[in-house]
């Protein structure tokens, strides 16, 4: 997807839901940030790893999204040239 991405569902030519939410985090996975998460996975995750706050949303919105699956750039073109 990209550094930046969300979807609209339309009905009637008019939109109805999007998958935006409060922050940037909610929605779909972009470059950094992880997209959709369930509560449940990050606080096993920060048990696990013994994270604070600071240190998930770090992880949540800068080292997760595209950059986490493929360990080598936030962008689908580096990823890509890297293959």
């Amino acid at each position: 997807m990209g550094n930046g991405a969300s979807i609209t569902a339309i009905k009637n030519g008019e939109s109805v839901d999007t998958s935006m939410g409060l922050t940037p985090v909610e929605g779909l996975i972009m470059g950094t940030r992880c997209g959709d998460l369930d509560l449940g996975a990050l606080l096993f995750i920060m048990g696990k790893e013994n994270m604070d706050i600071k240190k998930a949303n770090n992880y949540i919105n800068k080292v997760s999204g595209m950059i986490g699956i493929s360990g080598v750039s936030s962008d689908m073109r580096g990823y890509m040239e890297s293959c």
